[in-house]
């Protein structure tokens, strides 16, 4: 069932978000992702952060990314997915210290919820499955361990850098089904923060 509604909540704008990777991607010269992006491949559809309207907050890009408070070496990074704000991506690193290779670990709802910065691991909520109570639901895909690897290319732990490609499976819990995701980030928090007001070309 999550799997279904995920994949149809996707095909709704898939046609759109691939014209806007063909025409806009990272090496389209007049609209160049150099910098904060992160995009991912996902059972046949591109997934990265979208530009988010709002009347609290105002209008801004909805790509978050923290390091822990307690250990800068381990990062989040959050978003709503694309034009469905109530899909939402996540990916924590571990202990990240130098460019390297990372094994992605398997998640779960508990380590989600207690200690996310434990592992290096991805999971995807739907928050339109909230019903109230707990919202263990809403969490239908994680990580699996010993699926791939992260690889981080540029790292710099104080000036907030950390750049790299990944690529493994994540299953679902419904079912248990794996499915490949694989994907690029570029991150400098010291320009991320310049950019949240700021609209990016690609969006």
């Amino acid at each position: 069932m999550f799997n279904n509604i995920f994949r149809f909540k996707f095909i709704m704008v898939a046609s759109l978000l691939f014209l806007a990777n063909i025409s806009c991607f990272k090496y389209d010269e007049e609209c160049l992702k150099y910098q904060n992006y992160f995009i991912a491949e996902f059972d046949g559809y591109f997934i990265e952060p979208g530009w988010n309207n709002g009347l609290t907050f105002g209008d801004r890009y909805g790509l978050h990314v923290f390091q822990a408070p307690d250990n800068p070496n381990s990062w989040r990074i959050s978003f709503k997915i694309n034009t469905r704000e109530d899909m939402e991506f996540n990916m924590f690193f571990s202990n990240i210290e130098s460019t390297g290779e990372y094994p992605i670990e398997t998640g779960t709802y508990e380590d989600a919820v207690t200690n996310p910065f434990s592992k290096n691991m991805m999971f995807i909520r739907d928050g339109s499955l909230f019903g109230g109570g707990s919202d263990e639901n809403t969490y239908i895909y994680f990580s699996k361990g010993n699926s791939g690897n992260i690889s981080i290319t540029a790292y710099n732990q104080e000036s907030g850098i950390i750049k790299g490609t990944f690529q493994g499976q994540i299953y679902s819990i419904e079912n248990e089904e794996e499915i490949h995701i694989s994907g690029e980030f570029d991150i400098d928090l010291q320009t991320l923060n310049d950019m949240e007001n700021n609209k990016p070309c690609w969006l």
